[in-house]
Protein backbone atom coordinates (compact mmCIF):
# COMPACT_ATOMS: atom_id res chain seq x y z
CA UNK A 1 0.00 0.00 0.00
CA UNK A 2 1.16 3.30 -1.02
CA UNK A 3 2.00 5.31 1.96
CA UNK A 4 0.15 8.95 2.58
CA UNK A 5 2.23 11.84 3.08
CA UNK A 6 0.39 14.94 4.36
CA UNK A 7 3.02 17.76 3.17
CA UNK A 8 2.44 21.27 4.53
CA UNK A 9 4.25 24.74 3.88
CA UNK A 10 3.23 28.05 1.80
CA UNK A 11 1.45 27.87 -1.51
CA UNK A 12 3.37 27.03 -4.23
CA UNK A 13 2.63 30.09 -6.38
CA UNK A 14 3.75 32.10 -3.64
CA UNK A 15 7.33 34.44 -4.21
CA UNK A 16 9.81 32.49 -2.10
CA UNK A 17 12.30 29.57 -1.53
CA UNK A 18 10.25 27.29 0.39
CA UNK A 19 8.50 26.95 -2.41
CA UNK A 20 10.89 26.69 -5.11
CA UNK A 21 12.16 23.55 -3.21
CA UNK A 22 8.35 22.15 -2.82
CA UNK A 23 7.66 22.93 -6.44
CA UNK A 24 10.98 20.58 -7.33
CA UNK A 25 10.21 17.74 -5.31
CA UNK A 26 6.46 17.35 -7.40
CA UNK A 27 8.41 17.06 -10.51
CA UNK A 28 10.57 14.43 -8.85
CA UNK A 29 10.12 10.75 -8.74
CA UNK A 30 9.20 11.20 -5.11
CA UNK A 31 5.73 11.42 -6.11
CA UNK A 32 5.72 8.14 -7.53
CA UNK A 33 6.72 6.49 -4.43
CA UNK A 34 4.22 8.71 -2.28
CA UNK A 35 0.33 9.67 -2.44
CA UNK A 36 1.41 13.33 -1.29
CA UNK A 37 -1.17 15.55 -0.32
CA UNK A 38 0.03 19.19 0.10
CA UNK A 39 -1.95 22.10 1.96
CA UNK A 40 -1.13 25.84 1.74
CA UNK A 41 -0.65 27.62 4.81
CA UNK A 42 0.45 30.96 3.69
CA UNK A 43 -0.36 32.59 0.49
CA UNK A 44 0.88 36.17 -1.18
CA UNK A 45 -1.52 39.13 -0.24
CA UNK A 46 -3.18 40.94 2.33
CA UNK A 47 -3.48 40.15 6.21
CA UNK A 48 -7.02 39.16 5.64
CA UNK A 49 -6.36 36.80 2.85
CA UNK A 50 -3.39 35.21 4.62
CA UNK A 51 -5.48 34.85 7.71
CA UNK A 52 -8.74 32.78 5.63
CA UNK A 53 -5.82 31.01 3.84
CA UNK A 54 -4.35 29.68 7.42
CA UNK A 55 -7.96 29.23 8.46
CA UNK A 56 -8.42 26.73 5.76
CA UNK A 57 -5.49 25.07 6.12
CA UNK A 58 -6.46 24.62 9.34
CA UNK A 59 -9.98 23.06 8.13
CA UNK A 60 -7.90 20.67 5.81
CA UNK A 61 -5.43 19.29 7.80
CA UNK A 62 -7.90 18.15 10.89
CA UNK A 63 -9.90 16.89 7.49
CA UNK A 64 -7.34 14.87 6.24
CA UNK A 65 -5.90 13.57 9.91
CA UNK A 66 -9.59 12.25 10.91
CA UNK A 67 -10.34 10.93 7.56
CA UNK A 68 -7.58 9.46 5.89
CA UNK A 69 -4.82 7.30 7.31
CA UNK A 70 -2.02 9.89 7.21
CA UNK A 71 1.78 8.09 8.00
CA UNK A 72 4.09 11.47 7.84
CA UNK A 73 3.05 15.44 8.36
CA UNK A 74 6.16 17.02 6.60
CA UNK A 75 5.99 20.75 7.43
CA UNK A 76 8.17 22.97 5.94
CA UNK A 77 8.59 25.92 8.07
CA UNK A 78 10.75 29.51 8.39
CA UNK A 79 11.09 31.71 10.86
CA UNK A 80 8.78 34.48 12.99
CA UNK A 81 5.08 34.00 11.67
CA UNK A 82 5.88 30.95 9.67
CA UNK A 83 7.14 29.30 13.11
CA UNK A 84 4.53 29.86 14.99
CA UNK A 85 1.71 29.09 12.41
CA UNK A 86 3.61 25.76 11.74
CA UNK A 87 3.82 25.34 15.64
CA UNK A 88 0.36 25.10 16.07
CA UNK A 89 0.47 22.24 12.96
CA UNK A 90 3.41 20.34 15.08
CA UNK A 91 0.98 20.34 18.34
CA UNK A 92 -2.07 19.66 16.54
CA UNK A 93 -0.20 16.24 14.53
CA UNK A 94 1.45 15.00 17.89
CA UNK A 95 -2.40 15.34 19.75
CA UNK A 96 -3.43 12.90 16.88
CA UNK A 97 0.29 10.88 17.62
CA UNK A 98 1.30 11.39 14.18
CA UNK A 99 4.63 11.32 12.65
CA UNK A 100 6.08 15.00 11.97
CA UNK A 101 9.31 15.97 10.19
CA UNK A 102 9.89 19.63 10.45
CA UNK A 103 12.20 21.05 7.40
CA UNK A 104 13.18 24.24 8.79
CA UNK A 105 14.46 27.02 5.88
CA UNK A 106 15.09 30.41 6.45
CA UNK A 107 18.16 32.39 6.10
CA UNK A 108 17.22 34.65 9.61
CA UNK A 109 16.17 31.54 11.74
CA UNK A 110 19.04 32.35 13.94
CA UNK A 111 18.38 36.09 14.63
CA UNK A 112 14.74 35.29 15.18
CA UNK A 113 15.78 32.98 18.34
CA UNK A 114 18.69 34.50 19.42
CA UNK A 115 18.19 38.27 18.87
CA UNK A 116 14.51 38.61 18.67
CA UNK A 117 12.83 36.20 21.17
CA UNK A 118 13.08 36.40 24.98
CA UNK A 119 12.83 33.98 27.23
CA UNK A 120 9.60 32.65 26.98
CA UNK A 121 9.46 32.40 23.37
CA UNK A 122 12.75 30.90 23.07
CA UNK A 123 11.42 27.67 25.56
CA UNK A 124 8.47 27.53 23.26
CA UNK A 125 10.81 27.24 20.18
CA UNK A 126 12.72 24.80 21.54
CA UNK A 127 9.74 22.79 22.59
CA UNK A 128 8.24 22.60 19.29
CA UNK A 129 11.60 21.33 17.29
CA UNK A 130 11.94 18.96 20.21
CA UNK A 131 8.35 17.49 19.33
CA UNK A 132 9.18 16.51 15.54
CA UNK A 133 10.97 13.71 15.11
CA UNK A 134 12.84 14.28 12.45
CA UNK A 135 13.90 18.03 12.26
CA UNK A 136 15.53 18.63 8.42
CA UNK A 137 18.17 21.24 8.36
CA UNK A 138 19.30 22.57 4.86
CA UNK A 139 22.73 22.70 5.22
CA UNK A 140 25.66 21.24 7.69
CA UNK A 141 26.00 24.75 9.18
CA UNK A 142 22.53 25.13 9.97
CA UNK A 143 22.68 21.50 11.28
CA UNK A 144 25.60 22.99 13.97
CA UNK A 145 23.14 26.17 14.90
CA UNK A 146 20.16 24.16 15.22
CA UNK A 147 22.10 21.75 17.42
CA UNK A 148 23.18 24.88 19.39
CA UNK A 149 19.18 25.79 20.18
CA UNK A 150 17.84 22.14 21.00
CA UNK A 151 20.84 21.04 22.57
CA UNK A 152 21.20 17.71 20.97
CA UNK A 153 21.91 16.67 17.39
CA UNK A 154 19.92 13.34 17.67
CA UNK A 155 16.84 14.02 15.21
CA UNK A 156 18.53 16.49 12.88
CA UNK A 157 19.08 15.28 9.32
CA UNK A 158 21.14 17.63 6.81
CA UNK A 159 18.70 17.78 3.62
CA UNK A 160 20.46 20.20 0.93
CA UNK A 161 17.69 21.93 -1.27
CA UNK A 162 17.12 19.70 -4.54
CA UNK A 163 18.24 21.50 -8.35
CA UNK A 164 16.70 20.14 -11.56
CA UNK A 165 19.44 20.75 -13.75
CA UNK A 166 18.28 22.40 -16.96
CA UNK A 167 18.65 20.47 -20.22
CA UNK A 168 21.16 23.45 -21.27
CA UNK A 169 24.89 23.34 -22.40
CA UNK A 170 26.51 27.16 -21.59
CA UNK A 171 29.17 28.15 -24.19
CA UNK A 172 31.87 30.53 -22.78
CA UNK A 173 32.66 33.11 -25.27
CA UNK A 174 34.13 36.41 -25.55
CA UNK A 175 31.35 38.77 -25.74
CA UNK A 176 30.60 42.39 -26.46
CA UNK A 177 28.62 42.63 -23.60
CA UNK A 178 28.67 41.04 -19.87
CA UNK A 179 25.54 40.52 -18.08
CA UNK A 180 25.42 40.01 -14.10
CA UNK A 181 22.82 38.64 -12.71
CA UNK A 182 21.37 38.98 -9.55
CA UNK A 183 18.04 37.22 -7.80
CA UNK A 184 16.29 37.62 -4.93
CA UNK A 185 13.92 39.92 -2.66
CA UNK A 186 15.44 43.59 -3.42
CA UNK A 187 17.01 45.26 -0.56
CA UNK A 188 19.93 45.34 1.78
CA UNK A 189 19.56 41.62 3.28
CA UNK A 190 20.43 40.45 -0.70
CA UNK A 191 23.29 43.10 -0.89
CA UNK A 192 21.82 44.60 -3.43
CA UNK A 193 22.77 48.57 -2.53
CA UNK A 194 26.63 46.66 -2.20
CA UNK A 195 26.17 46.00 -5.57
CA UNK A 196 24.58 49.67 -6.77
CA UNK A 197 27.21 51.41 -4.87
CA UNK A 198 30.34 49.79 -6.59
CA UNK A 199 28.27 49.33 -10.06
CA UNK A 200 29.60 53.18 -11.32
CA UNK A 201 33.10 52.09 -10.65
CA UNK A 202 32.94 48.75 -12.83
CA UNK A 203 30.98 50.73 -15.48
CA UNK A 204 33.66 52.98 -15.47
CA UNK A 205 36.56 50.22 -16.22
CA UNK A 206 34.32 48.34 -19.14
CA UNK A 207 31.31 50.15 -20.39
CA UNK A 208 30.13 46.93 -22.58
CA UNK A 209 28.01 45.37 -18.85
CA UNK A 210 24.89 45.06 -18.15
CA UNK A 211 23.18 44.06 -13.86
CA UNK A 212 20.09 42.56 -14.14
CA UNK A 213 18.29 42.49 -11.13
CA UNK A 214 15.17 40.45 -10.65
CA UNK A 215 13.09 39.90 -7.84
CA UNK A 216 10.09 42.00 -5.82
CA UNK A 217 11.00 43.66 -2.51
CA UNK A 218 11.94 47.63 -2.69
CA UNK A 219 11.98 47.68 -6.72
CA UNK A 220 11.06 51.79 -6.98
CA UNK A 221 13.49 52.26 -4.75
CA UNK A 222 16.65 50.42 -6.59
CA UNK A 223 15.35 51.74 -9.83
CA UNK A 224 15.05 55.22 -8.06
CA UNK A 225 19.16 54.52 -6.83
CA UNK A 226 19.67 53.48 -10.56
CA UNK A 227 18.13 56.81 -12.44
CA UNK A 228 19.64 59.39 -9.94
CA UNK A 229 23.22 58.64 -10.86
CA UNK A 230 22.41 57.93 -14.52
CA UNK A 231 22.96 54.34 -14.96
CA UNK A 232 19.62 53.23 -16.47
CA UNK A 233 21.43 51.89 -19.59
CA UNK A 234 23.26 49.54 -17.82
CA UNK A 235 20.32 48.58 -16.01
CA UNK A 236 17.72 45.61 -16.05
CA UNK A 237 15.47 45.46 -13.32
CA UNK A 238 12.33 43.42 -14.35
CA UNK A 239 11.08 43.20 -11.02
CA UNK A 240 9.46 39.20 -10.02
CA UNK A 241 9.78 37.41 -13.15
CA UNK A 242 8.50 33.94 -14.02
CA UNK A 243 10.84 33.01 -17.00
CA UNK A 244 13.92 32.36 -14.61
CA UNK A 245 15.77 29.94 -17.08
CA UNK A 246 15.87 32.97 -19.75
CA UNK A 247 17.54 34.84 -17.32
CA UNK A 248 19.91 32.15 -16.18
CA UNK A 249 21.03 30.92 -19.81
CA UNK A 250 21.09 35.37 -20.74
CA UNK A 251 23.54 35.90 -18.16
CA UNK A 252 27.43 35.63 -17.39
CA UNK A 253 28.41 36.28 -13.78
CA UNK A 254 25.65 35.20 -10.67
CA UNK A 255 25.95 37.56 -8.09
CA UNK A 256 24.40 37.07 -4.26
CA UNK A 257 26.37 39.10 -1.77
CA UNK A 258 23.58 38.64 0.99
CA UNK A 259 23.77 39.20 4.71
CA UNK A 260 21.64 35.83 5.92
CA UNK A 261 20.87 33.09 3.66
CA UNK A 262 19.92 29.55 4.22
CA UNK A 263 20.49 27.55 1.19
CA UNK A 264 19.19 29.55 -1.58
CA UNK A 265 17.75 28.15 -4.57
CA UNK A 266 19.17 30.85 -7.01
CA UNK A 267 22.44 29.95 -6.35
CA UNK A 268 21.89 25.74 -7.07
CA UNK A 269 20.07 27.08 -10.41
CA UNK A 270 22.51 29.83 -11.43
CA UNK A 271 25.51 27.08 -10.62
CA UNK A 272 23.44 24.07 -12.41
CA UNK A 273 23.14 26.42 -15.74
CA UNK A 274 27.19 26.83 -15.20
CA UNK A 275 27.23 30.46 -13.90
CA UNK A 276 30.45 31.66 -11.89
CA UNK A 277 29.47 32.61 -8.37
CA UNK A 278 30.35 35.28 -6.43
CA UNK A 279 28.51 35.47 -2.85
CA UNK A 280 28.95 35.56 0.82
CA UNK A 281 29.69 32.50 3.42
CA UNK A 282 26.55 33.02 4.98
CA UNK A 283 23.96 29.53 5.89
CA UNK A 284 24.87 26.96 3.29
CA UNK A 285 26.22 28.87 1.14
CA UNK A 286 29.91 27.98 1.20
CA UNK A 287 28.71 24.41 1.24
CA UNK A 288 28.10 25.33 -2.74
CA UNK A 289 30.63 28.17 -3.33
CA UNK A 290 34.03 27.03 -2.72
CA UNK A 291 36.38 30.40 -2.86
CA UNK A 292 38.68 30.71 -6.14
CA UNK A 293 36.78 27.20 -7.35
CA UNK A 294 33.57 27.47 -8.60
CA UNK A 295 33.02 30.88 -7.33
CA UNK A 296 34.30 33.78 -5.14
CA UNK A 297 33.22 33.96 -1.46
CA UNK A 298 33.54 37.52 0.10
CA UNK A 299 32.53 38.72 3.72
CA UNK A 300 29.14 40.62 3.75
CA UNK A 301 29.11 44.31 3.03
CA UNK A 302 32.88 44.45 1.27
CA UNK A 303 32.00 46.25 -1.25
CA UNK A 304 36.00 47.00 -2.44
CA UNK A 305 36.16 42.63 -2.42
CA UNK A 306 32.62 42.68 -4.57
CA UNK A 307 33.82 44.97 -6.75
CA UNK A 308 37.49 42.95 -7.19
CA UNK A 309 35.66 39.54 -7.77
CA UNK A 310 33.53 40.74 -10.59
CA UNK A 311 36.26 42.44 -12.56
CA UNK A 312 38.08 39.61 -12.69
CA UNK A 313 35.69 37.61 -13.97
CA UNK A 314 34.39 40.39 -16.23
CA UNK A 315 38.09 40.27 -17.65
CA UNK A 316 38.73 37.00 -18.16
CA UNK A 317 36.60 34.43 -20.01
CA UNK A 318 38.98 31.75 -18.99
CA UNK A 319 37.99 32.44 -15.16
CA UNK A 320 34.26 32.27 -16.01
CA UNK A 321 34.84 29.14 -17.83
CA UNK A 322 36.71 27.22 -15.37
CA UNK A 323 34.51 28.21 -12.48
CA UNK A 324 31.40 27.69 -14.21
CA UNK A 325 32.47 24.21 -15.25
CA UNK A 326 33.22 23.61 -11.64
CA UNK A 327 30.45 25.05 -10.25
CA UNK A 328 28.03 22.43 -12.92
CA UNK A 329 29.98 19.75 -11.51
CA UNK A 330 29.58 20.38 -7.56
CA UNK A 331 25.99 20.99 -8.52
CA UNK A 332 25.65 17.68 -10.60
CA UNK A 333 27.57 15.94 -7.50
CA UNK A 334 25.79 16.99 -4.58
CA UNK A 335 22.43 18.65 -5.20
CA UNK A 336 20.92 17.01 -8.31
CA UNK A 337 16.87 16.49 -7.21
CA UNK A 338 17.23 12.60 -7.37
CA UNK A 339 19.39 12.17 -4.87
CA UNK A 340 18.23 14.43 -2.74
CA UNK A 341 15.24 13.08 -3.08
CA UNK A 342 16.51 9.83 -2.16
CA UNK A 343 18.05 10.96 0.92
CA UNK A 344 14.54 12.11 1.89
CA UNK A 345 13.00 8.92 1.30
CA UNK A 346 15.34 7.19 3.46
CA UNK A 347 14.26 9.35 6.14
CA UNK A 348 10.46 8.22 5.23
CA UNK A 349 11.33 4.48 5.32
CA UNK A 350 13.57 5.19 8.84
CA UNK A 351 9.98 6.50 10.13
CA UNK A 352 8.38 4.37 8.61
CA UNK A 353 10.10 1.15 10.05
Amino acid sequence: MIKQILMLGPDRKVKGGISSVVNVYFDSILIDKYSIVYISTHVDGSKFKKLIQFISSVVLFFYQILFHKIDIVHIHSASRSSFYRKSLLVLFSKIFQKKVILHIHGGEFKIFYFDESNFIKKWFIRKIINLADVVIAISFRWKEDLEGIIGSEKKIKVIYNPVKLPIYTREYNNLNTVKILLMGKLGKGKGVYDLLDISKDIIVQFKNIKFVLCGDGEVEKVKTIVAENGLMQYFEIPGWITDKEKYFKEANIYVLPSYNEGLPMSILEAASYGLPVISTPVGGIGEVIEDDADGFLINPGDTEALKEKILLLVNSVELRTRMGREALRIVKEKFEVNKIVEQLNNIYQAILN
